[in-house]
Formats: structure tokens, C-alpha cells, sequence
């Protein structure tokens, strides 16, 4: 972050976003000018699961198609006027070459790459109703802010110039409101990624370790995923609390348990609660046989591609010894991991989580 934001970019990134005023105020003015001109949205595509799922590079494939209008980096920290900010920063604005993200698992980021930034709209719009000093909860917001929300997907759609562009998100707090979604949009298509439980919880453990030592120099950095909404991990921290407590009590989160209990906890909700035609997504199956699986993603999403040509951007992580965990925690993880590929795209499994657990 240090290296990426100078003095003028932090003042106008914590104007821009940790101003609740300002943003608001932002999104007014491009509601204004946009007057009555904005495009209807048809079918948009939103992928929402736990953190370290294979969000990210999912969002980037189906980006890469060429088919769909999503938030970018040269939207930002405007991402609630994206039509007024590109014609005002048409003039200084710089495409910078892609380079590793902060994560360091080898996803690249550039200007025009996409990110899960949409989750400012609901921070600015009626944070106070889902985000609380323990964590994030489930939430339905007011009919206003729906239709607000309908809206600014219009704008957003609008400011890409294309008439055929459908939109694409990624927005893991979005597991807090997918029944909202497919009412605002009812032909919407949700995907929802999931990862081997204890992998996807060792890989939480080990971007918790590595955003809080960053955090720990760089308060901007801390500040700038707050602005955001990204509480995954790092010292800004907090986790998705449903009707069915998240017992992490006598875990913290510097435990691989706690993760684990984490994922045990989402997609026991989101089994519970994502519409009945929500699309779960085993990735290590999508790494294996990615020209299979993306064509039937593809399929889901009704889009046309070559299959081919994007599958192979799909790359299974070395997978972390798994001897850290309570056994019961475990089990616990298994039967919910079960469930998931009896629902998932797939529908077939090889092998217990963790392959490699000793002990």
C-alpha cells in the first residue's frame, strides 16, 4: 500500500470512500446527470462465497470473456459515480502494468482489472445495519435502498459505453443478502465458490498472519480495506455472524480452528439460505477438469465462450498440512463439505478434505 498510494491519493481515496457524506453525495451526482438515459439489467452475474475460495480468479475468467461491466481499478475511489469519475479522470488517469496483489498468491492486478468494490454501496447506504464491532450479520435493506442499489447497477452499465455488457460482481459480504439479490434482480445468477474446508481455512489463517503484519506498518492500508468492507482477515477483522452462532469462542483467530468454524458456519448458511438455483462451485474440481467445469459455469451464466482458452487459467494451490485441527472440528467440516457436493456443479468427490492429513 505504501508504495502504491503517495500523500495525494491516500486524501483522496479516504475522501472519496471514508467520507459517508462524499460518497453519497457522488453517487446523487451521477444519479442526477445520468437523468432517465441508463440501460435495464438483465441477468447479472454475482459470485459470493468465503474468502480464499477462488473468487477473485473466477471473477477475473468470466471478466476476461468480454461480456460483462464490473467495477475496476480505474474506478476507483470514485466507484459510486463510475460515469463522472472516468470522464474527470480521463486526463490523468494512467493504465498501470498488472503486478501480483498484496495477497501474494500469484493473481495479478492491474488498472483495468476488477475487484470487489461494490460493497462500498452498502457501507455508505446502511452499514450501521449489518456491520457491528463484533462482526457482519445477515441483513434486508429498506425498499429505498433497493431500488438505490437497482440504480446504481444501471449507472454502472451505463459508464461502459456498451449496449450488450451484463453485470459482474464479486462480493463475498453479498453471502449476507443473497435472497435480497434475486429480488431486486430476479433472473440474477449467483455463484458460489467453495474450497476444500480445511485448505480454504489454512489459507484464511495465513492471509490473517500476513494482512496484520502489513497492517501493523501501514495504517493506511488497514483503513483502505475498511473503506472497502473487506473484513476477511488482517487487524480490521470481523466475521460473518448468522442466526446459528459462529463458535470461535475459545478460538482466535490465529488458530486454525477458528477458520475452519468459520467455514462450517457460511456455507452451512448459505446452504440454507442461498435461492434454490444459486450455483455451488467445488474448486479444486474446477482446477482439475477446468474445460469441463467452466463450460458448465458458463452454461449456468448464459454466456458463449470458448471454453478452451479460459480453463486453463484455473490453478489448483499446493495444498498445506493439515495436522493443526480438532478432530471434531473436522467431522464437523466433512458433513458440510458433503452437502455441498451433493449441491455443488459437479455433484461428485475424491477424496476427504485435506487429503494429506496425518495424525
Amino acid at each position: 500500500m505504501s508504495a502504491d498510494y503517495g500523500f495525494a491519493s491516500r486524501l483522496l481515496h479516504r475522501v472519496a470512500l471514508g467520507c459517508r457524506p462524499v460518497a453519497r453525495a457522488s453517487l446523487e451526482a451521477e444519479t442526477l446527470i445520468s437523468g432517465s438515459s441508463v440501460p435495464p439489467v438483465t441477468a447479472p452475474v454475482y459470485i459470493a462465497g468465503l474468502a480464499r475460495g477462488g473468487t477473485t480468479i473466477l471473477l477475473q475468467v468470466l471478466h476476461a470473456t468480454g461480456q460483462f461491466r464490473s467495477l475496476c481499478y480505474a474506478d476507483m475511489p470514485f466507484v459510486l459515480m463510475p460515469g463522472l469519475w472516468k470522464k474527470v479522470s480521463r486526463g490523468f488517469q494512467r493504465e498501470t502494468p498488472e503486478k501480483e496483489r498484496a495477497h501474494g498468491d500469484r493473481i495479478r492486478v492491474g488498472t483495468n482489472s476488477p475487484e470487489a468494490f461494490e460493497e462500498v454501496f452498502w457501507r455508505v447506504h446502511c452499514g450501521s445495519e449489518y456491520i457491528r464491532p463484533d462482526g457482519l450479520v445477515p441483513h434486508v435493506p429498506a425498499a429505498d435502498i433497493r431500488e438505490t442499489y437497482r440504480r446504481y447497477v444501471s449507472l454502472i452499465l451505463a459508464s461502459d459505453g456498451r449496449p450488450d455488457a451484463r453485470y459482474l460482481a464479486k462480493n463475498n459480504n453479498n453471502v449476507l443478502r443473497l435472497p435480497m439479490l434475486k429480488q431486486v434482480f430476479p433472473d440474477a445468477v449467483l455463484l458460489i465458490p467453495w474450497r476444500d474446508p480445511l485448505q480454504q481455512a489454512l489459507s484464511l489463517l495465513a492471509q490473517h498472519e500476513r494482512f496484520c503484519a502489513r497492517h501493523d506498518q501501514d495504517r493506511f492500508s488497514l483503513e483502505y480495506m475498511n473503506w472497502l468492507g473487506h473484513f476477511e482477515f488482517g487487524r480490521g477483522h470481523r466475521p460473518f455472524r448468522f442466526s446459528e452462532p459462529v463458535d470461535t469462542a475459545n478460538d482466535s483467530p490465529d488458530m486454525p480452528d477458528y477458520w475452519l468454524k468459520l467455514w462450517i458456519a457460511t456455507y452451512r448458511h448459505l446452504l440454507t439460505t442461498a435461492p434454490v438455483d444459486a450455483v455451488f462451485i467445488c474448486y479444486e474440481r474446477l482446477c482439475r477438469d477446468p474445460v469441463a467445469q467452466f463450460r458448465r459455469i458458463a452454461s449456468a451464466a448464459n454466456i458463449v465462450c470458448d471454453a478452451e482458452s479460459y480453463g486453463g487459467l484455473f490453478q489448483e494451490a499446493a495444498a498445506r498440512p493439515v495436522d493443526r485441527f480438532s478432530d471434531d472440528v473436522v467431522e464437523r467440516a466433512a458433513e458440510v463439505r458433503d452437502e455441498l457436493f451433493r449441491r455443488s456443479i459437479e455433484n461428485t468427490t475424491d477424496g476427504k478434505p485435506g487429503g494429506n492429513r496425518t495424525g
